[in-house]
């Protein structure tokens, strides 16, 4: 992208159009309360089990740290505006 206003305003609007597209589409798509319920209790119980057996001052193995960036990619893939 060369940085004029042209191309700035054109980005800016194709962000913006994307967005509420996204936005339409989880709307849309939103789950029902009870679901909702259960996704959000289901991750707060995986989380405390990788929290076990884990102490505050040892230095976190591969192990933990594989298992915290899938925590991150399931919280990110779940995440709703």
């Amino acid at each position: 992208m060369r940085g004029d206003a042209a191309d700035l305003k054109k980005w800016v609007l194709q962000r913006r159009s994307a967005e509420a597209r996204m936005k339409t589409e989880l709307l849309d798509n939103a789950p029902e309360p009870g679901q909702a319920l259960a996704r959000g209790l289901a991750l707060i119980e995986f989380a405390t089990q990788l929290r076990i057996g884990t102490s505050a001052k040892s230095e976190p193995t591969a192990d933990d740290l594989l298992a915290y960036r899938r925590w991150a990619a399931v919280r990110t893939a779940l995440r709703v505006v």
